[in-house]
């Protein structure tokens, strides 16, 4: 089917005419169709080079009328002005058009003033709306980078624009990259080294001070990020309603640095890198008949970080597989009974233990967790990370005695944090008091002097 566009400059008389001419061959022709873009004087020369560029026309002047395949697209026809229209007109369809000159003329002025009220409306709305407003720790760092990176990439189904704020050293870069590659999605980008005052911020995004911590201990993680994270922690005290989103080889460490500094706002470590290598994990065992999209329901108690996690896997669910028997729509099976290979299963923990989370997974896993706060999905699994006291009463038996402790839970239709009951076996609440154990300790290093780190470590192991 053939689109016929009527291109040309808001105020041009021709392209009024054309525009007229267009819609009276429609009202005896509905299936004529018909395309209208207009654009003011200061634009037109830029539009037009690029439709002729695009269809290889030689045309500057306003109006352009011009046919395309509606369907298949391809290289445009080029008809012309409007008097090639007008000739177009009454030979294919018997259509001439009957206006005076002072008539197309004040159907032209009525255009333009109806244009001018529409875009005072658009950027009135646009000065309205308020913002999702994000601030980003360390924006010259590859950790903002990469994060920036799936932020732009990611439809978040955002009613309003985003307003960025990158906070740290050299971070100049990045905002100027983000004013080229994200005008649609960004209403405000600044940069600077701390928060201004009077800014406002829903979410902080905060990273670990090197690009990959994943294979530093405890007492080296210590020497490079305490200072980073109270730094940090500076910053976000005034805004206590910011929910910080967390990505860190230590999160309960970090929480407890940000909770000593005096923030007492919402942490939320993003389990998301973590979930997502566990489901490769499991694809590949499962075989091609498993999407990863179908493994649900992965529970994360203790910490974000492989060393330092517990993975229910007594929790965890495939969806939609192909099999012989199949359920009602939304059915789920558990893992248990689908993977029957014992190695798999007995070396499960063990294989998550040793799982290296790079730069890139978790700045993926970012944005994906900022997304399912976004869009309050009640179905996926998150992580919060808690202050031990506020955590539902079952959670007593664990004995967790140190401040802060990751936990798996989903949104409420409110968009508050629910932590998930506990639905564990014995032996699985021993392992993770262990797991309580070692967070315990890595609180303990946080006030402890630098030279004395070592020995509490060392008498701890021993």
């Amino acid at each position: 089917m053939v689109r016929i566009v009527v291109a040309g400059k808001n105020d041009c008389h021709g392209f009024t005419k054309c525009e007229l001419l267009a819609e009276l061959i429609r009202a005896d022709n509905p299936t004529f169709l018909i395309e209208k873009k207009s654009c003011n004087s200061e634009n037109w020369s830029g539009y037009v080079n690029s439709i002729s560029d695009k269809n290889r026309f030689v045309w500057a002047e306003s109006p352009l009328v011009y046919r395309e395949l509606a369907d298949t697209g391809g290289r445009a026809d080029l008809i012309g002005n409007y008097s090639d229209f007008a000739e177009y007109a009454n030979l294919y369809y018997g259509k001439k058009l009957k206006l005076s000159t002072n008539q197309v003329k004040q159907i032209t002025e009525e255009n333009v003033n109806c244009e001018k009220k529409l875009e005072t409306i658009k950027q009135e709305k646009i000065k309205d709306e308020k913002p999702l407003k994000i601030a980003i720790f360390d924006g010259g760092s590859e950790n903002a980078y990469q994060f920036c990176n799936f932020l732009i990439a990611e439809d978040l189904n955002l009613k309003s624009k985003m307003a960025i704020s990158l906070i740290g050293k050299d971070s100049e870069g990045l905002a100027m990259e983000l004013f080229d590659t994200a005008d649609k999605k960004l209403k405000a980008c600044s940069f600077g080294d701390e928060i201004g005052s009077k800014e406002s911020i829903e979410i902080a995004v905060i990273f670990d001070k090197a690009a990959d911590n994943s294979n530093q201990g405890i007492l080296a993680w210590l020497v490079e990020n305490k200072e980073h994270f109270e730094k940090i922690a500076k910053n976000l005290v005034n805004f206590p309603n910011c929910k910080v989103l967390l990505s860190s080889s230590y999160p309960t460490v970090v929480a407890a640095i940000l909770d000593s500094a005096g923030f007492k706002g919402s942490i939320i470590a993003s389990a998301s890198a973590l979930q997502n290598a566990i489901r490769g994990m499991i694809t590949r065992e499962y075989g091609e008949a498993m999407s990863p999209d179908h493994i649900k329901n992965i529970k994360i108690f203790g910490s974000t970080s492989p060393k330092e996690a517990f993975v229910c896997l007594d929790s965890i669910q495939f969806g939609d597989i192909e099999s012989s028997i199949n359920g009602p729509a939304g059915f789920r099976r558990n893992l248990r009974p689908i993977i029957y290979k014992q190695n798999f299963l007995q070396n499960f923990e063990k294989n998550v233990s040793q799982k290296k989370l790079g730069n890139l997974a978790r700045a993926k896993g970012l944005v994906e967790t900022l997304k399912v706060m976004l869009e309050n999905d009640v179905d996926k699994v998150q992580c919060l990370v808690q202050p031990t006291p506020d955590l539902p009463d079952e959670y007593a038996e664990l004995d967790l005695s140190m401040r802060f402790f990751a936990v798996p839970g989903k949104l409420d239709e409110s968009g508050i944090f629910r932590a998930d009951p506990i639905d564990l076996k014995k032996e699985d609440k021993e392992k993770i008091k262990k797991i309580s154990a070692k967070l315990m300790l890595y609180e303990t290093l946080i006030d402890t002097p630098q030279q004395g780190r070592l020995d509490i470590f060392n008498e701890f192991y021993s």
